[in-house]
């Protein structure tokens, strides 16, 4: 089953992907649509890595995890 994720970067919204793979799948996708090569890539968590200095995250689609409080409580931690 596909599942559609929004991709963050820090507090700001900036894609979608429709797939079948994880969300730090999704994530890496997204980097090599922009021209990111692998090694240059830091994984944080299970759905986030870091990519010249920006931290980049899937979440599902319209879950409690892309709610603005909960965005700005992630980009907050991950900037600490």
């Amino acid at each position: 089953m596909e599942t559609t994720y929004e991709i963050w970067c820090g507090g700001l919204l900036v894609a979608f992907r429709n797939t079948r793979l994880s969300r730090q799948k999704a994530v890496m996708e997204h980097l090599r649509s922009l021209g990111c090569r692998d090694e240059a890539v830091v994984k944080v968590d299970r759905s986030a890595v870091s990519w010249q200095g920006a931290v980049y995250r899937a979440v599902p689609l319209g879950s409690m995890e892309s709610s603005p409080e909960a965005v700005a409580r992630w980009a907050t931690q991950a900037a600490a």
